[in-house]
């Protein structure tokens, strides 16, 4: 029934998608202790949890989901009870009420070892960062098509490839309703390190699904040398028109200065700290530089351009 329910509450949904607002999620699910999906958690839900134990009822894994309200992956008379606690204002910290529903944000995919750095007989860890509208079950990745790691507590999955080539990643974040998807269609691997100074890695972090957001705290950019002589030293310069309005607007020039740390916390740009009070949506084009200098004084750098924008729709 309750996967009924929540169809018939996707189909109003999307009548009504034109009044969703920027920060909208999709509709409910069902309610984290509610067993027996009556709209309330009660008593009769204890009830049910301790006949599912029993096996005294029919069940299925979404029923399991739900009866699960101690989040231990496991439905048991642990939960029973944590439901009658929770009934008898006993619990405070209790997620018992908590929504369920089909939201899967992709914010960040990335790699320790960029495509072409990487060396055969080396480990390569791949990592995504995500957020579910219910319990994540566990994270794939899959080299060439084949299932070539899991975990269901980790979003941090590691490989050693055998040979040089050029393989196809994906990997997957699945929740239970809803799956993330992240996929590199060549990713290059060497026969051995050619020990010049490189990036070794160049990724960024703290996006929401995706995006660099107006107002959002922690979003960085993140480089790591190899090669050359260690110990390196990394310089961020980041770049944008002080009123994208204007096509001859002066350059705003944010810059960390060399030095050993590997990361660049972008500014936390509020819409109005860019646009004039009249504007109602712009998108700021922005472009970060980075430049890498080991012991020896040689540098490598490079760049990339990405946009300050709005919350995406989710």
């Amino acid at each position: 029934m309750k996967r009924l329910y929540s169809i018939i509450l996707v189909v109003v949904m999307l009548t009504l998608l034109c009044a969703v607002p920027v920060n909208a999620t999709t509709a409910p699910a069902g309610t984290l202790g509610d067993v027996n999906d009556d709209g309330d958690v009660d008593i009769l839900d204890a009830t049910q949890v301790q006949l599912m134990v029993a096996n005294l009822c029919e069940y299925d894994e979404e029923d399991e989901l739900y009866a699960d309200v101690d989040l231990d992956r496991e439905v048991s008379i642990l939960d029973a009870t944590e439901i009658q606690l929770w009934l008898a204002g006993l619990l405070k910290d209790s997620k018992i009420e908590s929504w369920y529903n089909y939201d899967m944000y992709e914010d960040d995919f990335y790699y320790d070892y960029l495509s072409g750095s990487a060396v055969k007989g080396v480990p390569v860890t791949f990592t995504a960062n995500v957020r579910a509208g219910s319990p994540m079950q566990n994270y794939e990745l899959y080299v060439n098509d084949e299932l070539v790691a899991s975990s269901e507590t980790s979003n941090s999955l590691t490989y050693t490839f055998p040979q040089a080539g050029t393989y196809k990643i994906c990997m997957l974040a699945n929740a239970f309703y809803n799956t993330g998807a992240f996929s590199v269609s060549e990713y290059v691997v060497q026969e051995s390190d050619d020990e010049e100074l490189k990036f070794k890695a160049f990724y960024s972090t703290g996006k929401y699904w995706g995006s660099f957001v107006w107002g959002q705290k922690d979003m960085k950019f993140h480089a790591e040398g190899m090669g050359g002589v260690a110990p390196y030293q990394y310089e961020f310069v980041m770049e944008h028109p002080n009123d994208p309005d204007y096509y001859e607007s002066p350059i705003v020039y944010v810059t960390q200065e060399y030095s050993d740390k590997n990361y660049f916390e972008l500014p936390a740009y509020r819409f109005y700290d860019i646009f004039d009070k009249n504007d109602f949506y712009g998108s700021l084009e922005c472009k970060i530089t980075v430049r890498i200098k080991d012991a020896n004084g040689d540098v490598v750098e490079t760049e990339k351009q990405f946009w300050y924008d709005e919350h995406l729709i989710g």
